[in-house]
């Protein structure tokens, strides 16, 4: 009975962790798409200008 209540805890933590990973994953290629997007912005300026 313990068993199961201690495999269930640790599938519901790896869950956890599996989708923190996937939020940080996804926040840095937010951050990276932000900075390509903030240089495009400046050689548009420059060319603009």
């Amino acid at each position: 009975m313990q068993k199961a209540i201690l495999i269930a805890i640790l599938s519901h933590k790896s869950i956890l962790v599996m989708k923190t990973i996937l939020a940080i994953q996804l926040i840095h290629l937010a951050v990276k798409a932000a900075e390509n997007l903030v240089s495009i912005m400046h050689s548009i300026g420059h060319l603009i200008s």
